[in-house]
């Protein structure tokens, strides 16, 4: 049977090369919209990492001292012991308070966020950092500074000038300190607004001991459900006798920690939606439109297959009365057409994939970094794409229940038509 659905294929190729046409670019946008909207997700899922320390944080807790990580061997030994597959180990100093500004040449620029990095940690998860001057080196044990283009146009500093920063010790007293550019990277706003140095100089300025850190986190290896790695986490923590939250994945649920009463120090384990509603938002608008366009996309399919081959099976009807003639049932009648629309799948997925990848590739060249919205979903400032594995089968499962919805009924009406009748059509 799939060898006599191939033969009609080919000898009749004319007929179907418009639906074959049609499937191969409908497939080709579909994966074009799903590498581009999965590359986006992947792209502000690992941003956000890197800002919030990990796909998983740690913070030390405290209803009456300042957030700290006062355990940290303990909190490596649980890392270790939870075995969840990470890509490495975070260890950072965040000083949050919204009065640190950089003078520089007469202006001035607060900053949301400071963030002591411990480069011997973490080099590696800025690596790929969207520099438009200068870089890494040079930053670990210094008085090295990054700072983002905004800064930059504000106060007009370059790679290698002095920079002037200000902020409040853990004790309230006013500090500065003379630091050097290290490097100028560009972001969106949001991500943008945070001055990255090395964890001692930000200890040493905010009055904390050598040593110290306030956050420590993991990047998790791909395909891991951050919920249930954050339970592992919190699990190993709690066997290491530390007073720990239940696994924090939501605003809400970290709003209900918060309000709890405890004494000493309380460690959280937190996901990145729970640290930030806005991401979770946008990741699930972007599945939102994903799915939405695979429904359209099967639709479209449906209606377009089934019409086409209404058409088909009236042009065949002579076809179908000599097979039925010499003593093809119905039923295979149905087979044979429904192989056709296997192959027909086929032959979409297929050609659709190639052309995906073309457009794909074409879409990497695109420079969008001067839409400043944009760039917390790209890579460099250019899109990045990726072709999720879960995703990939959903649209090939969808590809072929379009193609089977479609021929259905065209293949049950060729089905039930008399012998006589058939061969007797004139149309």
């Amino acid at each position: 049977m799939v060898g006599l659905a191939f033969r009609n294929l080919t000898r009749q190729f004319r007929r179907y090369r418009v639906l074959m046409a049609t499937l191969i670019f409908g497939f080709a946008v579909v994966m074009l919209v799903l590498g581009l909207t999965s590359g986006m997700t992947r792209n502000l899922e690992h941003k956000a990492a890197r800002y919030f320390a990990g796909d998983l944080s740690i913070t030390g807790y405290s209803k009456v001292r300042y957030d700290s990580i006062d355990h940290q061997t303990e909190v490596l030994a649980a890392i270790a012991a939870s075995r969840i597959p990470t890509l490495g180990v975070t260890r950072r100093t965040n000083y949050n308070s919204l009065d640190s500004t950089l003078f520089f040449n007469g202006s001035s620029v607060r900053q949301r966020r400071l963030v002591g990095v411990d480069w011997k940690l973490e080099s590696p998860n800025f690596s790929d950092m969207d520099f438009v001057s200068g870089g890494l080196e040079g930053l670990e044990n210094s008085d090295g500074i990054l700072v983002s283009t905004q800064v930059a146009n504000r106060t007009g500093v370059r790679t290698g000038d002095q920079i002037l920063l200000l902020l409040s010790t853990r004790g309230g007293a006013q500090n500065t300190a003379n630091l050097v550019v290290k490097g100028v990277y560009r972001e969106s706003s949001f991500f943008g607004s945070t001055a990255y140095l090395d964890i001692e100089t930000l200890n040493r300025l905010y009055g904390q001991k050598p040593g110290s850190a306030t956050d420590m986190g993991v990047m998790l290896a791909p395909g891991l459900l951050p919920a249930s790695a954050a339970e592992r986490l919190r699990s190993a923590l709690a066997e290491q006798s530390l007073q720990v939250f239940t696994a924090i994945d939501t605003r809400e649920a970290q709003n209900t920690a918060m309000a709890e009463n405890w004494d000493g120090r309380k460690y959280a384990v937190m996901t990145l939606r729970a640290h930030l509603s806005v991401i979770a938002d946008v990741l699930d608008a972007v599945n939102l439109v994903t799915a939405f366009v695979l429904v359209f996309f099967l639709v479209i399919i449906v209606v377009g297959v089934s019409n086409t081959y209404r058409m088909i099976v009236r042009e065949r009807v002579r076809e179908i009365g000599t097979l039925r003639a010499i003593g093809m049932q119905a039923r295979a009648v149905r087979s044979l057409f429904l192989w056709e629309a296997v192959l027909l799948a086929l032959t979409g997925i297929g050609g659709g994939l190639l052309l995906g990848l073309v457009f794909l590739f074409g879409a990497t060249l695109l420079d969008l970094s001067n839409y400043g919205a944009l760039l917390m979903f790209l890579k460099q400032g250019r899109p990045d794409w990726y072709l999720d594995p879960v995703w990939m089968l959903v649209s090939v499962a969808v590809m072929f229940t379009s193609c089977f919805l479609g021929v259905w009924r065209p293949a049950s009406s060729a089905a039930r038509m008399r012998p006589v009748d058939a061969l007797n059509d004139n149309g």
